[in-house]
């Protein structure tokens, strides 16, 4: 490939040669197109990437969820025995250890409450959102 300059216009031009062909593409055209190439380039190589955060934070949101429920379903299994271990031992006239046992359950049913009440995920929400957002735009450059 040559490159020439117009001597009028001053327009930069590319010839190709290729056996008794000869081709003449402004050399701003072949820039343009390698920089379209290039783009869709990057832009699938983002989409790989995207897609696996992506899977990793579906992942994640799911693992702390069967956490939180995991343990929620714990404590309330505890509750409910040391519930019905205080209802039995106050029914047996030791009302002391029983009335431990309705705390204890109290307790546990809140702590149970709390858990799920304390999870957060708007973190991995908005990151989410994020990721779906760059990976419909880069699906756009892709598909140009």
């Amino acid at each position: 490939m040559e490159r020439l300059t117009c001597a009028y216009c001053g327009t930069e031009m590319m010839v190709e040669r290729r056996g008794d062909d000869v081709a003449v593409r402004e050399f701003a055209d072949m820039l343009r197109a390698a920089h379209d190439g290039a783009s869709k380039h990057a832009a699938e190589m983002a989409l790989v990437r995207y897609a696996k955060e992506l899977r990793e934070l579906h992942d994640k949101r799911a693992a702390e969820e069967y956490r939180a429920n995991r343990e929620t379903g714990l404590r309330a299994v505890y509750a409910i025995i040391a519930c019905g271990l205080g209802l039995i031992l106050a029914g047996n006239g030791l009302w002391e250890i029983g009335l431990v046992f309705l705390l204890v359950a109290l307790l546990a049913a809140r702590s149970a409450w709390s858990i799920a009440d304390q999870r957060d995920d708007s973190d991995i929400d908005a990151r989410i959102v994020e990721l779906m957002q760059l990976i419909k735009n880069k699906e756009r450059i892709a598909n140009s």
